[in-house]
């Protein structure tokens, strides 16, 4: 090992029940086989690679302890690895792990076993921050849209993800300050989520490192398939598909001018069963016509009398979970409405974000302008109201009709 660079203890936890797995004492996710050897060896073998590991602890559960060091034997990593049984909870088995005192090792590095495709590149930034800033963790900014839940499956309200951050393993701290921690955490009964919890809570902030999604946590069975993907080469390659919308309208006399979710000060609105959006028809007819479902008019019929005068943006959110359940997400939606009525450009930074909140993408990715008829047609006086809607879409389709091609689900209202 170069001069200058610390050693550091791996515990590897794998002690886990796998419950979200299904997977069974039996089957337990740390032994699924993963391109030919087991989750538990791959996510060592990854650890192994770095010339600052100087050993490995695994902590497994009690029943599998024979068959851990077993298979380990057999993994060859080229290293001092020690065996040790798990605790009832997470933090009993990485003290249980840490309470092992590998020779020189002034850093203990926790690693969840579930991740088993950990790159040296992160374990290198990983290690170099550590050294810097005294703990450090692989994590990844959060880019979802976040929503708090109201308990019974409603959206209260969207979360900021300003400064939030997924955390991921391994997590490394001074090892000498975390074990005296993690007796602590034990007498005092503290049950953190993660190791940077109690660091951060008796101690201070940790270094967050930016991560790769090729880190991900085998928690589900279709976790396990996207880690054979990556293993096998890279992730199965993405779809595209690109649908359009068309929607039009007549202008009526005291209606609400309600446009892309976005109501705007004029005499007359859209007339319709619904509340006449077109806006959001169009890019809702979009969506699916890129999926290959059925058009608005038919998943919502303008004669069901439950669906008078509900709101379009609605009618999107519901197309909108459908599309997430079939595999695809929207990348960019561009819209172009032709009117001589209420006037699209004072709006449009409003409609941009409207629609954009609804598809749970960045308003950059939604672009949207209006444009004169110039005294031609049945729009002409502003008679009407037209939109046209492009969408793009991406995605790895989970459902499969006998031609091969996504099956388009039955929106119910």
């Amino acid at each position: 090992m170069p001069p200058g660079i610390s050693k550091i203890q791996a515990v590897v936890v794998a002690a886990g029940r796998s419950r979200r797995m299904g997977a069974g004492a039996a089957g337990r996710k740390a032994f699924l086989t993963l391109g030919g050897r087991t989750v538990l060896e791959r996510a060592c073998l990854a650890l192994s690679e770095s010339e600052r590991i100087a050993g490995i602890v695994v902590v497994c559960h009690p029943e599998d302890v024979e068959r851990t060091e077993a298979l380990l034997r057999d993994c060859d990593l080229g290293k001092p690895t020690v065996v040790v049984e798990g605790g009832e909870e997470r933090t009993d088995s990485v003290r249980n792990g840490a309470a092992v005192r590998l020779a020189g090792c002034e850093y203990i590095a926790v690693h969840d076993a579930a991740r088993p495709s950990v790159s040296k590149a992160s374990l290198k930034r990983l290690f170099d921050a550590a050294e810097e800033s005294g703990a450090a963790l692989l994590a990844l900014p959060v880019s979802d849209t976040l929503k708090r839940s109201d308990g019974d499956g409603a959206a209260l309200e969207t979360v900021s993800r300003r400064g939030l951050w997924a955390a991921q393993t391994p997590q490394v701290f001074p090892a000498e300050r975390f074990r005296e921690l993690l007796e602590q955490a034990a007498r005092k009964d503290e049950r953190p989520t993660d190791d940077a919890a109690l660091w951060e809570r008796h101690v201070g902030p940790v270094r967050l490192v930016e991560g790769e999604a090729a880190n991900r946590k085998i928690t589900y069975p279709e976790d396990l398939a996207v880690a054979e993907r990556l293993l096998s080469g890279g992730a199965e390659k993405m779809s595209l598909r690109v649908g359009t919308g068309f929607d039009v309208h007549r202008l009526v006399e005291g209606r609400p001018c309600i446009l892309a979710g976005v109501e705007i000060p004029h005499p007359s609105g859209p007339a319709g069963h619904s509340d006449g959006d077109a806006v959001l028809h169009a890019v809702t007819d979009a969506i699916l016509g890129a999926a290959g479902m059925d058009d608005l008019g038919s998943l919502f019929p303008d004669d069901d009398p439950g669906l008078e005068g509900i709101a379009s943006s609605k009618l999107l959110l519901r197309a909108q979970e459908e599309l997430t359940r079939a595999g695809w997400r929207v990348v960019n939606v561009d819209v172009v409405i032709a009117t001589e009525g209420p006037r699209i450009a004072p709006h449009r930074r409003e409609m941009r974000a409207s629609i954009a909140g609804l598809l749970g993408i960045e308003v950059g990715l939604v672009n949207l302008k209006g444009k004169s008829v110039e005294g031609m047609g049945a729009l002409a006086g502003g008679a009407g109201i037209a939109v046209q809607a492009v969408c793009l879409l991406e995605g790895r389709p989970v459902q499969a009709g006998h031609d091969g091609r996504p099956e388009a689900p039955i929106l119910a209202p």
